[in-house]
């Protein structure tokens, strides 16, 4: 009987979890890629973009067209104009060598001349990760604010064998902080377990800035702890996002992890 009913609960808790289980990324289809706006590379220039923006038409300066090299192929997102993905030509970042280092200080100094193309704003472009695939090195750029991470914005640079750029992605949701991180992080994971009561064997926690779209279209980044734990149970592999400022959650989703058959 008492097994039956702890099947009960294991079950009626994973029912709960996929039912409040949101999307985590509520910008996402904010950030939409406009298909139709795929555009060679020109000379940087000065002009502007028209957008409907909270239902009156306005005008947003863009300095400079991003322009890596002639020849490259630029696809930007829907309402941001920001770059997506571009490509074309192999690139001189200018590094000197092919060393790890040269490769990484050459994209840092790439990813802040035009991180306002990126969508990063006056947020700090930051290496996270740096990997070699066959002939290719991978760069994994994510801005940070005041050493806080803009979660799911990113810089993704792949650099063929001769130190040189072939293409690129990227995703920013601008600077413009909200909020302060009023609660700690032992108060948020706290919330976390309440909310999700499940045996785990691990939790971890960071700080991060969550981007939210505003009432007048504009995009956000709300202060929040990222709270990823791991359950006994392998259904159950909730992610949180606590408000650090009220203790709500603001997004969860349950990271499953598979192993291939």
């Amino acid at each position: 009987m008492v097994c039956k009913l702890e099947m009960i609960k294991r079950t009626l808790i994973l029912f709960i979890l996929l039912l409040i289980l949101s999307t985590v990324n509520p910008v996402q289809a904010f950030l939409k890629e406009d298909s139709s706006v795929q555009m060679p590379a020109d000379p940087p220039k000065t002009s502007s973009l028209l957008g409907n923006v909270a239902g009156t038409l306005t005008t947003q300066p863009f300095l400079s067209q991003f322009a890596p090299a002639t020849g490259w192929d630029i696809l930007l997102y829907e309402k941001t104009k920001t770059v997506s993905r571009s490509y074309g030509p192999p690139l001189d970042l200018g590094n000197i060598g092919n060393t790890e280092n040269a490769i990484a200080d050459a994209a840092l100094e790439f990813a802040n001349t035009w991180s306002g193309e990126f969508g990063f704003g006056i947020s700090t472009p930051t290496i996270y990760s740096i990997k070699q695939a066959l002939n290719w090195t991978i760069i994994h750029i994510q801005p940070e604010i005041d050493g806080v991470p803009v979660y799911d914005s990113f810089l993704i640079l792949s650099i063929n064998q001769f130190g040189k750029l072939a293409s690129l992605k990227a995703q920013g949701f601008g600077s413009e902080t909200v909020g302060t991180f009023s609660i700690s992080s032992v108060q948020a994971i706290s919330i976390a377990q309440k909310a999700f009561p499940v045996e785990r064997k691990d939790c971890m926690v960071k700080q991060v800035y969550m981007p939210f779209e505003a009432v007048n279209k504009t995009i956000n980044l709300r202060c929040a702890y990222e709270i990823k734990i791991t359950s006994s149970d392998p259904r159950l592999q909730p992610t949180l996002f606590v408000s650090a400022e009220t203790g709500e959650i603001i997004a969860s989703e349950n990271r499953v992890m598979f192993d291939d058959m």
